[in-house]
């Protein structure tokens, strides 16, 4: 089936086309265009508004992208002295050298108590991973964690009140 060049298809002016046909092939429809060989300008849009496209998704990227994340599971009530296990797991969506979890550090009323530094050599065991904490509580304890990614940086801390009874 020939369609007349006059005509305008999917906004393409005729003088564009070489022409278009339909074709049959599986009993499914296609339409195949050919282009001027020498339309060389129509080539050269189509090019940079790829290019556009690519830069303006790279702009984008960093607001798009998965930066660590912690949780922590525990008890939120004890009584003085109690030895309790704390539970932090790092959520992150990759786990390669070039893009992976770089630490995690725990705190319990502001003062360090763990941390574990990661490298492209030494990375965590995977994309989400969970580490176990024994501390003893002698006091009403706010437990804080945070990890960061590598590339984008952390989603925040994650906050656990220990009230003593």
């Amino acid at each position: 089936m020939e369609v007349p060049l006059n005509q305008h298809i999917y906004s393409f002016p005729a003088a564009v086309l070489t022409g278009i046909k339909a074709l049959s092939y599986n009993h499914f429809q296609y339409l195949q265009i050919n282009l001027h060989p020498g339309d060389m300008r129509m080539k050269k849009s189509i090019a940079l508004g790829i290019l556009i496209l690519a830069i303006l998704l790279l702009q984008v990227s960093p607001t798009l992208a998965n930066k660590s994340a912690t949780s922590i599971e525990g008890p939120t009530s004890v009584a003085k002295g109690e030895e309790v296990t704390l539970r932090v797991t790092v959520t992150h969506s990759a786990n390669s050298p070039s893009h992976y979890t770089e630490w995690l550090k725990v705190t319990a009323n502001k003062k360090e108590i763990a941390r574990w530094d990661y490298s492209k050599d030494k990375r965590p065991e995977a994309a989400e991973f969970t580490k176990e904490i024994k501390i003893t509580v002698t006091e009403d304890t706010e437990v804080i964690a945070e990890a960061s990614c590598n590339n984008h940086g952390s989603r925040g801390p994650a906050t656990l009140k220990i009230a003593v009874k």
